[in-house]
């Protein structure tokens, strides 16, 4: 009767685990230095539990803002509080009139950390022409794929002229 385990069997096979030891380390490696990323099973989430705009703009001579109010809060009456993917975007619309008889330019917006503004519908700088009513421009928010908990966002809206 042969023998079952030849020389030259034994050496695939030591070739073989060799292959896959080497694979296996190469793999945790590049995990443990965040080159391969292993994606979660399960879509995590966070909470917004409101957005407030805070509008810096000029004022009207007979006082107030060009646009209104320089604080505008969305509560539960606009969705509020609202799951959030991780890692993912929601949008905030904003309708406003400009109640002055110029032009105003909407320069800038800046989210509070850890959030980023992914776009802007229309594109930034936006002009609003004098007496316009009821203009919309929306801002989509990124969330990063750190993110976690619950937070209170406030969009910083920057409409006064550059220095």
């Amino acid at each position: 009767m042969a023998r079952f385990w030849t020389p030259r069997k034994r050496l695939v096979l030591w070739l073989g685990v060799g292959a896959v030891a080497i694979v296996l380390v190469v793999l945790v490696t590049l995990v443990a230095a965040g080159v391969l990323v292993l994606k979660p099973s399960t879509s995590a989430t966070i909470t917004v539990s409101e957005v407030e705009l805070h509008i810096l703009q000029g004022s009207l001579a007979g006082g107030g803002g060009w646009f209104g109010p320089s604080f505008i809060n969305y509560t539960a009456a606009e969705g509020y509080p609202m799951q959030v993917a991780v890692g993912g975007s929601w949008s905030v619309s904003w309708m406003f009139d400009n109640l002055d008889n110029a032009n105003h330019t909407v320069y800038t917006v800046g989210p509070t950390p850890p959030f980023t503004i992914a776009a802007s519908s229309p594109a930034l700088p936006h002009t609003v022409a004098a007496g316009a009513d009821r203009a919309l421009i929306t801002f989509t928010l990124g969330v990063p794929g750190n993110a976690t908990g619950t937070y209170a966002v406030t969009l910083t809206v920057d409409a006064l002229p550059p220095a």
